[in-house]
């Protein structure tokens, strides 16, 4: 059996490649502060003196406002879904500006390297983030999105599992079988930066396909080809020896994907050996929450846990790792 390498990537990897990827603080704060979205009690602090207030939390926002709440009168429940898919068309436009503003310098160095090697090795590479920083380098280098998104048997590229959706991604109109519907992007730096759009596509462009950041997000896992993205990472993941995690905190609030790493990370008794995962990240806490998550049956390593760029220190040593 060939093992593949396996990369988990959380909103930390692309603030590592420009700090102007926004983290959920960013989000939050993009929200508040945009003047057309109107948040109702009680997310705001409607009697001036701060006692009636949610806490400062876009994913808190969005779970009370995406479900009906039994206490309230069906037309509040109808305005809060308004309100909702307000907030998610700015989180949206938010890391599309953002996304098109990283790529007006150059791509770091250390990214160039990584994707490369990804590509050389076919590596599975699963990440949460919505932006499209990967794919732009990708292209540069002559790779095709179906071949990375698609996963057909003769890849000639990495998978690019994007778990939770993307800014390209669509919708697909009724009847549509395609597994992804997604739009081009250009390549990093190109003078033309938008991403194409055929006006005779089979896809609604009024709002991507993207799983909003909920603290419950199951409801969402219905599209079809959403689920395909998380059974495919879960065979991957079930076959790996090592595993890289780069800026994924693992936060307590995100359920669905402790119960996808600890399902799919098994004991391999039969094979007799545990799977390596390397967790690259900032953030020395981090490590704790893997090893409560996953050890004894898995060692989890804290090579690449710095305070300091960590991921250029990873991506230096990742060709020589055993």
């Amino acid at each position: 059996m060939t093992y593949k390498d396996v990369f988990i990537l959380g909103a930390g990897f692309s603030k590592a490649i420009n700090p102007l990827m926004p983290t959920m603080a960013d989000l939050t704060n993009a929200v508040r502060n945009n003047p057309t979205i109107k948040l109702p009690p009680p997310l705001k602090d409607v009697e001036g003196d701060g006692t009636s207030e949610i806490e400062n939390n876009v994913e808190a926002w969005l779970s009370y406002l995406f479900h009906r709440q039994p206490w309230l009168h069906c037309k509040f429940n109808v305005s809060n879904k308004e309100v909702a898919n307000q907030i998610f068309k700015c989180i949206s436009d938010f890391i599309d500006l953002r996304t098109r503003c990283s790529v007006k310098s150059p791509a770091p160095e250390w990214l160039n390297t990584l994707v490369k090697l990804w590509n050389e090795r076919r590596a599975s590479v699963i990440t949460l983030n919505y932006d499209t920083l990967v794919e732009r380098v990708a292209k540069g280098m002559g790779m095709e999105l179906d071949q990375m998104y698609l996963h057909p048997c003769d890849a000639k590229t990495f998978t690019y599992l994007k778990m939770h959706g993307s800014i390209n991604w669509y919708k697909q109109r009724q009847g549509v079988k395609e597994p992804i519907t997604f739009s081009d992007v250009p390549p990093w730096g190109a003078a033309q930066d938008s991403i194409s759009q055929d006006s005779d596509s089979n896809y609604e462009t009024q709002n991507p396909l993207i799983i909003p950041p909920l603290l419950e997000k199951t409801t969402y896992f219905d599209e079809e080809s959403i689920r395909s993205l998380w059974l495919q990472a879960a065979d991957d993941l079930y076959e790996a020896k090592r595993v890289f995690v780069i800026g994924y905190s693992l936060p307590m609030s995100d359920l669905s994907m402790q119960f996808f790493i600890k399902k799919n990370s098994p004991i391999k008794s039969g094979d007799g050996y545990k799977s390596n995962w390397y967790i690259v990240d900032t953030n020395y806490g981090v490590i704790d929450r893997y090893r409560d998550l996953l050890e004894p049956h898995q060692t989890v390593k804290d090579d690449f846990v710095c305070a300091y760029a960590p991921v250029h220190k990873f991506v230096t040593e990742y060709p020589n790792l055993p």
